[in-house]
């Protein structure tokens, strides 16, 4: 419980400097994305780091960052219009610094959050039965007489079917 918090932690003091950087190095930003530190908002920051990146991109590259639909075409126009004409820092050295910690916090926060889902969320499981069913269908089955509920050869199921070996292995 204590790790879980610890990570909670973490990730919320990432996010704030995030946010900090993003009201600093492109405070237009949050007009296209309410917060922006969701995933495709993190995503086209940490593809295109600057305004001036994001103003002179082509939106085919744009649009290669959201998912699904989202960000609009006409939001990604927009975003391209408030990067041309943002207010944000605009001094190289500090540009170049920034854009170093957006980038690293961006890296730190998405581990944080995945040590967080793999934590107190295991997928472990789910991937390895995934991968068993994957390729595995009804044909799969064959009745099985059972030892014993739990013994060599036994079905472990109330339906007394076990898989058949896959000949391909």
């Amino acid at each position: 419980m204590r790790h879980r918090y610890e990570l909670v932690s973490e990730a919320t003091q990432r996010k704030n400097k995030l946010t900090s950087i993003c009201d600093e190095l492109f405070p237009e930003l949050t007009q296209v994305f309410k917060n922006p530190n969701l995933p495709t908002a993190l995503d086209l920051r940490e593809q295109f780091s600057t305004p001036s990146a994001v103003a002179s991109a082509p939106l085919t590259a744009l649009r290669e960052v959201r998912k699904k639909n989202f960000p609009s075409e006409a939001q990604l126009v927009r975003l391209q219009q408030l990067a041309a004409s943002s207010i944000g820092t605009k001094e190289p050295g500090r540009l170049r610094g920034l854009t170093l910690e957006q980038s690293l916090l961006i890296k730190e926060l998405r581990l944080i959050q995945d040590t967080h889902v793999g934590l107190h969320h295991p997928q472990g499981k789910k991937v390895e039965w995934e991968k068993m069913f994957r390729h595995r269908d009804r044909r799969s089955l064959e009745p099985c007489e059972p030892e014993s509920k739990t013994g060599p050869g036994g079905c472990r199921n109330h339906a007394l079917l076990r898989w058949r070996e896959d000949p391909f292995r």
